[in-house]
């Protein structure tokens, strides 16, 4: 085995580490009683744009998943809503590769959210992304 092969292999599995990561720490950030001042919501926000511009996610499939979690309200059926956001990710993650890691952190958030709280801070999660990955010269 080449040096190459040894790199790229141990490159995935960094990678696979830090979504790891963003997968476990999203569950403190749709928490406001786990992080009440958002500095973990901002944190993980961050690298998680980093992620996103490093797999040339655009800005444009971004905003279209944001638009989408937009129009979610509370009241009641909101849960419904909720979930049906996860078969829009993994849909829009199945199309477009580059998606995927984006598409498995929010699973996790969306699957941890029980109430409007979460939902709103899910909605301010996902508007940080969209804000990160902006001022990070992710692609248009």
């Amino acid at each position: 085995m080449n040096g190459q092969g040894h790199q790229s292999k141990k490159g995935q599995a960094g990678r696979d580490d830090e979504l790891r990561e963003l997968k476990a720490k999203v569950k403190v950030v749709i928490d406001p009683n786990q992080d009440p001042d958002g500095a973990e919501l901002i944190a993980v926000a961050r690298k998680m744009a980093e992620v996103c511009a490093r797999k040339n996610m655009t800005t444009s499939q971004i905003r279209h998943l944001f638009q989408e979690v937009q129009q979610i309200r509370g009241g009641e059926g909101f849960l419904y809503q909720v979930n049906k956001l996860r078969y829009k990710f993994a849909y829009t993650a199945g199309r477009h590769r580059e998606v995927k890691p984006l598409q498995q952190v929010a699973e996790v958030a969306l699957s941890e959210v029980r109430d409007e709280k979460n939902l709103a801070r899910f909605r301010d999660f996902f508007e940080a992304v969209v804000a990160y990955h902006r001022y990070l010269g992710g692609r248009e």
